[in-house]
């Protein structure tokens, strides 16, 4: 059984009644056509009952989901087919005490020794590419130089040629640079760039010559600025494995390599490995949205994204990429009247949960977010304003945690809302971040568009920019009028001796920041309070 690493999740008793009479009964292993207790079917096989039901709904029609790993072999996927009706809602539940886990992975088992000490090995089935590993529970660390923890610096940006000048002992002589990737921390962004070949110069530096797009887009944006002793390292490749907890993937052998930790052992080594982009996607149509939905006591892991092995990803700021779009193991769109209450968004290669394109009166409570590569949360993840309306509206963020966000890209943040109305975000927790804890609006403009009146109130940030700069426990950009930032309690912002020398910052209004009021917030230990940037005249800041 695969567990979820440190999470406790409160169970519900499900409310067992719809217009047929009955709760749909769900197992990991379900092949019964009745979906009852005593002939269970399949997570996909409820989905269809329920559509058949739900035209004639006078109660909730619940799917209660046993205890178990759901695996999945495709996304699943809800359309305006699989909505609740007559006002009343399906109902993704766990049964009470029990903890599904609804996962995009695929168990790795075989492992034996191999011929490098404390490294053992596994054959894959197929040629099977993978981003992320998870062991016992907890995400590996793809093989990198220098190892996590800590980042080498470069020398130079070599504008002319578009290549890096690195110190020649950071990296050595290799004749062989295939699968290398190389990441820069460019102050609130992180650029993820695949390495070309590595040039030795006479004297003792070296240039890293970069594939394109990535040569091209990264000496094209002018923000973040291309700066002198900038942190960066190189990964994923073999001769980089060396250390506890790491892992190499060589899928033209169809090998996957793991350094063992302390106590472990290859006999009982739990590993999975993401083997779908998508968890779950609810996608409706602008003239006929999905609404109705309930998500509760569920634990959705182990999505990854293979993009950036392709063509790299360089963000802009908050996770958003200029070229790219970061997806997450669960999406959004189109919908309305939808809720996630006690779940898990747990161990993704990308983001946990996005919401974008026409998506209105959403509840998320109680959830917990936490190791995943990207955004915890994001609401208008495409950061897209159409129209005059706000893509994303009337949403309600109350009561989660959010940790270990940005684990791969740590420019993302940890709950993002772009251009967005009405959301209220209160009474979370946000720790254990490289950057920003919680970020809200979009385009840098002094003028009014779609966003206004959000309130961020009474949340609980620490442990934030923990490595880049220029950001901070709450950060906004652009005119909303209506929006409040009070009652927050922000603490224990410690700057990274790899950050460089832009502002970490309790609260920080930065360009375009208008008619916002700010008060009666608490913020200690960090080395800003506040931070205003390009703002118009019409704030009020009252502590």
């Amino acid at each position: 059984m695969l567990l979820v690493h440190n999470v406790t999740v409160a169970q519900q008793q499900p409310n067992v009644a719809t217009s047929a009479g009955f709760t749909l009964v769900v197992t990991p292993n379900g092949q019964g056509k009745n979906c009852t207790e005593y002939d269970p079917c399949s997570l996909e096989d409820a989905r269809t009952k329920a559509r058949s039901l739900a035209s004639s709904m006078t109660e909730d029609i619940v799917i209660m989901l046993e205890g178990g790993v759901y695996q999945l072999t495709q996304p699943l996927t809800l359309t305006s087919d699989d909505s609740g009706q007559n006002n009343h809602f399906i109902v993704y539940q766990a049964k009470a005490g029990q903890k599904p886990v609804i996962s995009a992975g695929i168990p790795i088992t075989g492992w034996q020794y191999s011929q490098q000490p404390g490294v053992v090995m596994a054959n894959l089935s197929n040629n099977r590419i993978f981003r992320r590993l998870y062991v016992n529970e907890k995400p590996a660390i793809r093989a990198r130089q220098i190892n996590s923890g800590s980042f080498l610096r470069l020398q130079s940006w070599d504008e002319t040629n578009k290549r890096i000048e690195i110190d020649l002992n950071d990296i050595g002589y290799h004749n062989d640079f295939t699968g290398w990737e190389v990441t820069v921390h460019r102050h609130w962004s992180s650029n993820h760039m695949r390495v070309k070949q590595i040039t030795v110069t006479s004297g003792n530096t070296a240039f890293v010559e970069l594939q394109e797009p990535e040569a091209e887009y990264a000496f094209s944006l002018l923000f973040p600025p291309r700066e002198p002793n900038q942190s960066y390292y190189f990964e994923n490749a073999k001769v980089f494995l060396d250390a506890p907890g790491e892992f190499y993937l060589d899928s033209n052998a169809k090998i996957v390599y793991y350094v063992l930790q302390a106590n472990e052992n290859p006999a009982t080594l739990s590993a999975i490995a993401p083997n779908l982009e998508k968890i779950l996607t609810i996608q409706g149509r602008p003239d006929n949205p999905v609404h109705h939905i309930k998500f509760s006591g569920l634990t959705f892991a182990h999505a990854d994204w293979l993009e950036p092995g392709n063509s790299g990803f360089l963000d802009i700021q908050a996770g958003i990429g200029g070229d790219k779009y970061m997806p997450a193991g669960v999406e959004v769109s189109n919908a309305h009247t939808i809720s996630f209450d006690q779940d898990t968004f747990n161990q993704m290669t990308a983001s946990g949960l996005n919401f974008y394109r026409n998506v209105k009166n959403v509840t998320i409570s109680n959830c917990i977010f936490q190791d995943l590569g990207g955004q915890g949360l994001a609401l208008d993840a495409q950061a897209q304003k159409i129209g005059d309306t706000a893509p994303v509206s009337n949403i309600a963020v109350i009561g989660n945690t959010l940790t270990r966000t940005g684990q791969i890209y740590p420019g993302s943040v940890g709950l993002f809302a772009g251009y967005v109305a009405n959301v209220t975000i209160e009474g979370n927790e946000l720790f254990a971040m490289p950057y920003t804890g919680i970020s809200v609006g979009w385009g840098w403009s002094p003028y009014e568009t779609v966003i206004h009146d959000n309130i961020i109130r009474n949340n609980k940030i620490h442990q934030v920019m923990q490595s880049l700069d220029d950001g901070a426990g709450i950060y906004t950009l652009s005119n909303q009028p209506g929006t409040i930032i009070e009652g927050n309690y922000i603490y224990d912002l410690v700057k990274s001796p790899f950050a460089e020398n832009h502002p970490i910052v309790g609260i920080y209004l930065d360009e375009g920041s208008d008619h916002i009021t700010v008060q009666s917030n608490v913020i200690q230990n960090v080395p800003m309070t506040y931070h205003f940037n390009k703002n118009g005249n019409n704030n009020t800041i009252r502590g």
